[in-house]
C-alpha cells in the first residue's frame, strides 16, 4: 500500500487511575468502567471529525484533522471525567505524519507520544507549535508550562496545557492569605503594570501579558529569582488571572497587605497590590511589579 504523507493533529490519550480501581472495586467492575470510557474516548473523537487509529489497553491513539477539532475532543473528555474515579491525561501536536496500513508513523507521532507521557491526571498538554495555530478562543485558554528536552530533539520543546475551569476561575487562598475576588469585572476594565518607569496596560480578550527574564516577555526582568518565562497575566471571562509558571514560585501581594505565594497555581489580581518574582514581596525592590485594575467609563 502507497504511503500517505499529510499533516495531521496527533493525539493520545490515557485513562489513568485504573489500577486503584482493580484493587478496590474488583476485576469486573473495574474493566467494565475503563471499558465504558474508552468507548466515549472514541465516541467524542469520532464527534469530532477525529479518527481513532487504535487502542493500546487503557490508551488511545487518534488524528484530527486541525488543532482546533483536537482542542475542542481533549475539552469535552476533560470535562466527562472531571471529580470522576477515573481520569484522563491527553497530549497532542500537529505536524506531519506517514499513514500506512492504517497506522501512521513519523517524527510528530514520536513528539506526541512523548508529550502526552508527561501529562497528569486530568491534564492536556500541547506543543508551542500546536498553540500557535489554533483559533484565538482556543489560544487563549492555554498557558506556557515548561520547556523541556525530549528523545531525539536536540533543543527544548516548549509545553502548554489547557486551561481549567478549576484554573482559569482560581481564586487562591494560601496559608491564611485570602484574596477576596471581584466576583464581576467588567468587560471594559483594564489592568495596568507598573516597574522602573515602564506602564503596561493589559485590556483585550485576546492578549496576555508574560513575565520572565527571556527577551521575548512583554515585561522583562533580570531578577536572579525568575525563569525565562516566570507568569502570564491574561483577560478571562472578564476577570484578570495570574498564572504562576516557574521553579521559584511567585509572590502576590494585595491592597490588604495580604500576601500569597503561588507554584504553578492562578490567583485573580483585583484592586491593586504587588508582584514579586520568586521571593518574597519588598516594594521597594526594583524587580517587584505594582498593579492596578481600572474600570473604563
Amino acid at each position: 500500500m502507497a504511503k500517505n504523507i499529510q499533516d495531521l493533529s496527533i493525539f493520545f490519550a490515557d485513562i489513568t487511575g485504573s489500577t486503584k480501581l482493580y484493587e478496590t472495586l474488583g476485576d469486573n467492575r473495574a474493566r467494565e468502567l475503563t471499558g465504558e470510557c474508552m468507548d466515549k474516548l472514541c465516541r467524542f473523537t469520532k464527534n469530532h471529525q477525529g479518527r481513532v487509529i487504535k487502542t493500546m489497553g487503557d490508551g488511545m491513539l487518534a488524528v484530527f484533522p486541525s488543532a482546533d477539532l483536537s482542542f475542542e475532543a481533549a475539552v469535552e473528555m476533560q470535562d466527562a471525567y472531571n471529580n470522576h474515579e477515573l481520569s484522563i491525561t491527553i497530549g497532542f501536536h500537529f505536524g506531519s505524519v506517514i499513514e500506512e496500513n492504517g497506522d501512521v508513523f513519523g517524527d510528530a507521532v514520536n513528539l506526541a507520544a512523548r508529550i502526552a507521557a508527561k501529562a497528569r491526571s486530568g491534564e492536556t498538554l500541547l506543543t508551542k507549535e500546536t498553540v500557535d495555530i489554533l483559533s484565538p478562543q482556543f489560544r487563549f485558554a492555554t498557558r506556557f508550562l515548561d520547556a523541556t528536552t525530549v528523545k531525539g530533539k536536540a533543543e527544548s520543546i516548549k509545553i502548554y496545557s489547557i486551561i481549567t475551569e478549576d484554573d482559569s476561575e482560581a481564586t487562591v487562598s494560601l496559608s491564611g492569605a485570602s484574596f477576596a475576588a471581584q466576583s464581576i469585572i467588567s468587560s471594559t476594565a483594564t489592568l495596568t503594570l507598573f516597574n522602573a518607569g515602564r506602564e503596561i496596560k493589559l485590556e483585550s480578550d485576546v492578549e496576555q501579558i508574560s513575565i520572565g527574564r527571556e527577551e521575548k516577555c512583554e515585561l522583562t526582568l533580570l531578577s536572579p529569582y525568575a525563569s525565562r518565562q516566570h507568569a502570564v497575566i491574561s483577560k478571562q471571562r472578564d476577570r484578570f488571572i495570574l498564572m504562576d509558571q516557574s521553579t521559584n514560585g511567585t509572590y502576590v501581594l494585595n491592597q490588604n497587605n495580604e500576601e500569597v505565594f503561588l507554584k504553578r497555581e492562578s490567583v485573580q489580581l483585583a484592586g491593586s497590590g504587588y508582584i514579586s518574582l520568586g521571593e518574597k514581596t519588598n516594594t521597594d525592590s526594583e524587580f517587584v511589579v505594582r498593579y492596578e485594575y481600572s474600570t473604563g467609563k
